[in-house]
């Protein structure tokens, strides 16, 4: 769980860009963090322990931003950018910053996205091209197999939080206390 220290250097380092839809920006952080580590710090706590993020802090508005040269008509003259809310990433960072070290440790050397083992989602993209490539090349068969581990993601990130014998009635108490 996040401390009010931890809370305090999010918004210290908190970018100082455009506005998400709750118009705070990084520069209202930066310039009192001390105070707004104060107000942020109990809901940030609260988001942690009760494993729900506000809807306002996931993703944000994608917008177009011309890149100063080319001709305004052709896309690749622009490049996309999402406004998102400032809390919102400050509490992004905060939680990687504490998870990044414990996941790290947990995952295969295949897992790529998050910045883990140097690979983005779309270094993914580019290996599964890659085995659809040499198999298409070798005229041998080939499936792969995508799955969704959101879900399974969250159930290690609370096997990681609390004891794994714990029912969720444990859990929810010791979370009370």
């Amino acid at each position: 769980i996040p401390r009010l220290v931890d809370t305090t250097r999010g918004c210290v380092k908190a970018k100082k860009k455009g506005l998400g839809e709750d118009c705070i920006g990084g520069e209202l952080l930066a310039l009192c963090p001390e105070l707004c580590a104060r107000i942020l710090h109990p809901l940030v706590y609260k988001v942690v322990t009760s494993h729900h993020v506000p809807l306002q802090w996931k993703g944000g508005q994608i917008m177009e931003v011309y890149k100063g040269k080319g001709t305004h008509a052709l896309t690749s003259s622009y490049r996309d950018v999402t406004l998102a809310d400032a809390l919102g990433k400050v509490f992004g960072k905060l939680l990687r910053s504490k998870m990044l070290p414990v996941a790290s440790g947990l995952i295969s050397s295949t897992q790529l996205g998050s910045g883990l083992h140097g690979g983005s989602t779309s270094v993914t993209h580019l290996f599964a091209r890659a085995f659809v490539d040499i198999a298409e090349c070798q005229d041998v068969t080939l499936a792969l197999l995508f799955i969704d581990i959101k879900s399974a993601f969250a159930s290690v990130v609370r096997r990681l939080a609390m004891p794994c014998d714990a029912s969720d009635e444990a859990w929810v108490s010791r979370l009370r206390k």
